[in-house]
């Protein structure tokens, strides 16, 4: 069958980020589907924890393993991003996710099932790498990511409904054959990917556009913004079910904590750009900080009712202004791909750190350490929002 997307020039509308309306749609949920393990990895940790007797440390480490998986891949992805065909490499990502994905429902043993896990950490980086690049050459890319997290976290509310149920049928496997078909649609849907214009540049160029001291600084920031996140979301169900909710409620919790998410990045989108990027990251951090601290501090289910929805919120709210920042910095995309990886990099520290925080120091502390973590990672990114909506107001 022919493939029906058209060229970024002949695509381009501002109402729908840049892209044909289909056409965005279409690259919105190939990208949501590749990021489908980690929207729902608190679900498949814990049923791991359950159904193969691991402890808190050794799950994860699988889970780690996947997304450093995914941050080597994403660097690798931003280098040769404008060297082949962007659609051509989410395919190639997304036939990687599907054979892991798939294998993973009947692989039991924990160093097969981190092998592929690791495999599905190349396919995802390959298949976010292509994608991001793309969105990030939107004419608003700012809200082209929002319109993403939003596409995200609608995924992420139907994965929280559905799977608790196949979890008590099946285990952890059940998890990983929703992961599959849903990455299978996405592949039918690849072909209607907008492609862009691209002109290679030598490596040693990439790498000094991606190597630039601000570039450094602004995606250790996000980085540090996934690794506090992690921390907490990694467990996010095990400490639903210390509070004393079931499964099946950890997982109406976390469908709703996906929809009413919706609304950070949609907020986002609407915002207007007078208000700059650093005010909404320095909001944003801070309150993620103090729900950190009461998801944990056993305040009972109603607490963890409004602070589990609310923690997911202001996630999806500050990663497109960090996005977007990374697009200022670097216009031609490959910063903005590179960014994938230091946010799965920092949510493979993140799962490390829980782990090791859950089990030696219990529950409670991983608010505080996410907290610390939040604070730091603020450190690195206000001041460089700053300095960039600075320039745009003096126009220079």
């Amino acid at each position: 069958m022919k493939a029906t997307a058209l060229d970024s020039d002949a695509a381009r509308q501002p109402e729908a980020g840049g892209y044909s309306f289909f056409g965005l749609c279409a690259m919105l949920f190939v990208v949501c589907s590749a990021f489908s393990s980690q929207m729902v990895m608190p679900m498949w940790v814990g049923a791991m924890i359950t159904d193969y007797q691991l402890s808190e440390t050794a799950a994860g480490a699988i889970a780690s393993a996947e997304l450093f998986t995914v941050a080597v891949m994403s660097v690798i992805g931003a280098l040769i991003v404008n060297r082949m065909d962007r659609r051509l490499m989410a395919l190639v990502g997304i036939l990687i996710l599907i054979v892991g994905n798939g294998l993973s429902i009947v692989m039991h043993d924990v160093v097969f099932l981190t092998g592929l896990r690791m495999l599905c950490g190349i396919g995802k980086g390959f298949t976010v790498a292509a994608v991001f690049s793309t969105i990030a050459q939107a004419p608003n890319p700012t809200r082209a990511f929002a319109l993403t997290n939003a596409a995200y976290a609608a995924l992420g509310a139907f994965y929280f409904l559905l799977i608790p149920n196949q979890i008590k049928a099946l285990g952890a496997s059940g998890a990983f054959l929703v992961i599959t078909i849903v990455t299978a649609v996405g592949l039918l849907l690849l072909p209607w990917m907008p492609r862009v214009k691209v002109q290679a540049a030598p490596v040693m160029d990439d790498l000094r556009t991606m190597l630039t001291p601000a570039g450094l600084v602004a995606l250790a920031g996000l980085a540090g913004v996934m690794l506090g996140h992690s921390i907490i979301w990694i467990f996010i169900q095990m400490i639903g079910t210390s509070e004393g909710l079931t499964l099946d409620q950890v997982g109406i919790v976390l469908s709703l904590s996906m929809l009413v998410t919706i609304a950070g990045p949609a907020t986002a989108h609407v915002l207007p750009s007078s208000l700059g990027l650093w005010r909404p990251m320095a909001w944003a951090l801070g309150i993620k900080a103090v729900l950190a601290i009461l998801l944990v501090a056993n305040l009972g289910a109603a607490v963890y009712w409004i602070s589990a929805p609310a923690f997911s919120v202001i996630s999806l709210f500050v990663v497109p202004f960090v996005m977007g920042l990374l697009s200022k910095i670097d216009t031609s995309g490959r910063l903005a791909a590179s960014g994938s990886a230091a946010m799965t990099l920092g949510g493979s520290v993140g799962s490390l750190l829980g782990g090791w925080t859950a089990e030696t120091l219990g529950y409670g502390a991983l608010g505080w350490m996410a907290a610390l973590i939040f604070a730091v990672s603020a450190m690195f990114l206000l001041p460089q929002a700053f300095r960039s909506d600075q320039t745009v107001a003096t126009g220079c």
